[in-house]
């Protein structure tokens, strides 16, 4: 598909003055696309020059649209040598969509990497492409990218189709020999190019699996670089392919009739009787339905039809409560072809996860040394399906049919290579013979009974989405059956561990003691108090191995026992605060030849399903146990009081009232009301004492919160609702921990941050820290850096009259002027009403007088700063007033003090989108462009 770039290069302002002798510059413009370059005349004397005939024009195809970047770059011309001003990176990939002409205009700041922000250019590029129906064109044309966890609100899901995974591999151009020769600006602008370049290739191979599997948009888009040194740079991309179609009926639709013919085909259902003749195409995922109003009946299918909730193809255990499924079609989808479905999404539509399950961990360690051929993909592909298998394996064990909240992450050491695959295993309704899901809310048909079909007992779950049907002119022949609120967290399978559902007090209702997801809290749970940030740190020393081999054996031969310590720090710091329920759970693992690492961060709630944690006893001296100092002992008492405070009193429940009312043995224990009253805490040793003291967070400040999910779960019990004005934060800390003190030090250095944050918000109070991530790398033996992302909410009471938490979102506030940030999904008291794309940005700075700087931090800050600027200043050229789902994909920071030098790279994407506040005189769906 050929289309034509214009480019209009209008003025600049505030540029710096690259002759002293004229306090002025001469400045001029050149742009480049691929192999194609232009300049514009040259403004003298001029520190806001304006060009009247900077007009330039560029014939490419889709494909150098969705790989190259567009530099725009300003020079001062000199009697010698032109210096460098400053340049423009814009990315052309949201302007290649099926809009006839799509346009990107407004005022850029010029960025140099070696002296940071230096002025700024106004220009406007417009792209007008030209329809081409060839089909084996390597395009990716019209394919959406969200970087957010779910769908934004002007959208919505008509089917998830599967899992997408890409892989590049490439000379960094920092380890090349060219790099000693040419100068540092040159170097770091062919960085910046190169990693500009692999992130729009590698969507636009994404795009094109995407195209082939039937979708049209990836939701939860996750892209990583591993800056493997010598090795290579490596770009990682994966992401859900979903089927989307517009919310609103006054956007153009991005579903066609063609489009859902290849989830089900109308002649498909013509013959099977579920539509007549004239009926328009519908997309159902089983094959019965109960007509409304009519009484239950049996239906008796052919052979040829398969009944069928599960996505898995191989032959692995199965829940007691599944159906059982008729072999599926040899023509099943690609992306289900290696069983079960791995979803990125972390927030769903209802209806479409039935049940959650715990989270499931898969792990690999690897050398790089290894590699017949550093600069294959191959290699690198095989180690992450590995992975990928495992921890499907495992989901498939528990007699779950997918992984949703699923990421990926990897800590790299030279030669050591750590991959780790995280999520949790859920039941969502799929339709395992088309590869895809439906969103919508749960329908229970008449019970069907197939030839092949043995448990005659079980109800038929169907998927339909009752708006998008009756936008396309669906007949609605299901009736939605309403579910409690608490099916979510029901065990589909006995365990030693269920325990009676304190909601529906039916025997043969059993839900786990606990529960750990990487996916958000659901919208219409029932949550008892207020959500809280729970952490767990765990450290490790090694003495150093004598070869690669022998250091990834001890990791590995560690590795359990370093999981063990950190699942149980994480479980008594939800029982000491009355939480029976971890969302948005984020594990990371790093290594080095010395040290190992551990950081678990989640939100924990206490959901009235699940049973209440037993309470905290600190044992006296018994024996050879060590007593438990007494103001320990009551600091740590008077902590758990104060969050078991705001939980009902536990209501006592026999076990005899539920015999014979239930199908599950409960002589066996497999459903029990816990007889364990308190949570005792022994200390044999001093590591014992140190795990212990790692228990004791510093509380936090009176009328603050924090959490790793959106918003923190409950608040409305505590009177309060998320307010306007947010402030995006980005943290980064360096330090050197003491060998000696490793286990107190390692955990006090995540306190001190939080800390720094909470005295730096002190006038903003009452407020919530939400949305937090944390990004620890060992840099060279005990030395760590941690990077921390968050998003600041003011927080307000909540206004009488208004006592249902699902009215909190909708109360009066003021609209920002400027872009706002946001690290979460949504902007608090603002509606997503357009998406214009993904923002992702490569940024490098370098300073050879960092003493003069100010220092590291300094440095870090300012660079930070800017980039945060730049970052604003793309998303308004493109019309938009808000970036949600923002997110730091790599801060590697390069010390070398010794020199007087430092370089840093960060690298950040996010969301363009226009939202509308509430108190707009517009409706809450017009759009503001």
């Amino acid at each position: 598909m050929p289309g034509i770039l214009k480019v209009n290069v209008k003025a600049a302002r505030d540029l710096p003055v690259m002759d002293n002798a004229s306090q002025s510059t001469d400045a001029y413009v050149q742009i480049r696309l691929q192999d194609q370059s232009h300049k514009s005349s040259v403004c003298p004397k001029s520190l806001n020059p304006e060009w009247s005939d900077a007009y330039f024009r560029f014939e490419v195809d889709d494909e150098a649209l969705q790989d190259e970047t567009l530099i725009v770059k300003v020079w001062d011309r000199d009697a010698i040598n032109d210096d460098s001003i400053g340049h423009v990176m814009i990315d052309l990939h949201a302007l290649v969509k099926y809009d006839p002409v799509a346009e990107i205009s407004g005022w850029f700041p010029l960025y140099d990497t070696l002296r940071g922000v230096r002025g700024s250019i106004n220009l406007s590029v417009k792209l007008t492409l030209l329809r081409d129906q060839n089909r084996f064109r390597d395009t990716s044309c019209g394919v959406l990218f969200f970087m957010t966890k779910g769908l934004p609100e002007c959208y919505q899901a008509a089917a998830v189709k599967g899992f997408v995974e890409e892989l590049m591999v490439n000379d960094d151009p920092e380890h090349q020999w060219i790099d000693k020769v040419r100068t540092q600006r040159a170097s770091n602008e062919a960085r910046q190019v190169l990693l500009a370049t692999m992130d729009g290739e590698l969507r636009r191979k994404i795009g094109r699996k995407v195209l082939d599997l039937g979708g049209n948009a990836v939701v939860g888009y996750r892209q990583h670089f591993d800056l493997e040194g010598d090795s290579g740079l490596v770009a990682r991309g994966i992401g859900t392919v979903v089927l989307l179609a517009d919310r609103h009926p006054e956007y153009p639709r991005l579903i066609t009739s063609g489009d859902l013919s290849r989830i089900e085909p109308a002649e498909r259902q013509v013959s099977r009787g579920l539509l007549p003749v004239a009926s328009p195409h519908v997309a159902l995922v089983a094959h019965a339905a109960h007509v409304a109003g009519s009484p239950a009946r049996d239906f008796s299918l052919g052979e040829t039809s398969a009944v069928s909730i599960s996505a898995t193809s191989d032959a692995g255990s199965e829940s007691p409560h599944m159906t059982k499924s008729v072999p599926m079609s040899a023509a099943q989808p690609a992306a289900f072809d290696r069983g079960l479905p791995l979803i990125t999404m972390c927030s769903f539509p209802p209806g479409f996860v039935t049940r959650l399950g715990g989270v499931v961990i898969a792990r690999s360690i690897k050398l790089l040394d290894n590699m017949e051929n550093i600069d294959s993909p191959a290699t690198r592909d095989v180690w992450w399906n590995e992975v990928r298998d495992e921890i499907r394996s495992q989901a498939r064990s528990l007699g779950f049919n997918a992984i949703v909240g699923y990421h990926e992450s990897s800590s790299l050491q030279d030669p050591l290579f750590l991959l780790t695959a995280c999520g949790t295993a859920a039941m969502v309704n799929l339709d395992s013979r088309n590869g895809c899901a439906l969103a919508g809310p749960p329908v229970i048909a008449s019970r069907v009974r197939a030839t092949s079909f043995t448990e005659q007992d079980d109800p038929l779950v169907l998927n339909l989405n009752p708006q998008l049907s009756s936008s396309i002119g669906v007949v609605d022949l299901l009736l939605p059956q309403s579910t409690p609120h608490c099916e979510l967290f029901h065990l589909t399978f006995p365990s030693p561990t269920a325990r009676i559902c304190r909601c529906c007090n039916r025997g043969e209702t059993i839900v786990p003691e606990f529960l750990i997801c990487t996916v958000e809290p659901p919208p219409d749970i029932i949550v008892h108090g207020t959500a809280s940030l729970v952490q767990a740190r765990v450290s490790r020393q090694r003495s150093k191995s004598r070869s690669a081999e022998d250091a990834a054996v001890v990791v590995g031969e560690g590795m359990p026992y370093l999981e063990y310590a950190l699942h149980s720090e994480l479980i008594n710091k939800m029982k000491l605060r009355g939480a029976n329920a971890l969302f948005d759970f984020r594990v990371q693992v790093s290594v080095s030849d010395l040290l190992t690492v551990a950081v678990a961060t989640g939100t924990a709630v206490h959901l009235a399903a699940l049973p209440l944690p037993p309470q905290l006893q600190a044992l006296e001296e018994q024996g050879d146990q060590v007593s438990v100092d007494a103001s320990v002992r009551e600091r740590l008492l008077s902590f758990s009081k104060s969050f078991r405070d705001q939980l009902p009193p536990e209501e006592d429940v026999k076990v005899e009232d539920f015999l014979g009312q239930t199908a599950v043995d409960l002589a066996d224990g497999v459903a029990r009301v816990d007889s364990k009253k308190t949570l005792i805490v022994e200390m044999t040793d001093d590591i014992d004492g140190d795990a212990f003291t790692s228990l004791l967070d510093d509380p936090l400040p009176e009328g603050c919160f924090a959490c790793s999910s959106a918003t923190p779960p409950g608040l409305h019990n505590a009177g309060l609702t998320a307010g306007g004005n947010i402030q995006a934060i980005t943290a980064v800390k360096r330090c050197v921990l003491d060998s000696k003190t490793l286990r107190a030090d390692f955990p006090r250095v995540f306190e001190d941050m939080l800390k720094m944050l909470w005295y730096k918000l002190r006038t903003r109070r009452p407020a919530a820290l939400c949305g937090l991530r944390y990004d620890t790398q060992i840099i060279d033996n005990l030395e760590l850096q941690i990077t921390l992302t968050g998003m600041a909410v003011r927080l307000l009471p909540i206004p009488k009259g208004l006592p249902s938490p699902s009215h909190l979102a909708r109360l009066p506030g003021a609209a920002d002027s400027g872009v706002e940030i946001s690290v979460v999904d949504e902007i608090p008291r603002a509606t997503v009403t357009r998406h214009l794309g993904t923002i992702s940005l490569h940024m490098i700075k370098e300073t050879t007088a960092l003493r003069e700087s100010g220092g590291l931090a300094l440095f870090v800050s300012h660079f930070t700063a800017d980039v945060l600027a730049i970052a604003r200043a793309h998303a308004a050229a493109r019309g938009g007033n808000a970036i949600v789902g923002y997110r730091i994909r790599t801060m590697q920071v390069v010390d070398q003090a010794s020199k007087n030098a430092a370089q840093c790279l960060l690298s950040l994407c996010g969301d363009v989108v226009v939202v509308v506040y509430h108190d707009s005189p517009s409706s809450v769906f017009e759009s503001v462009v």
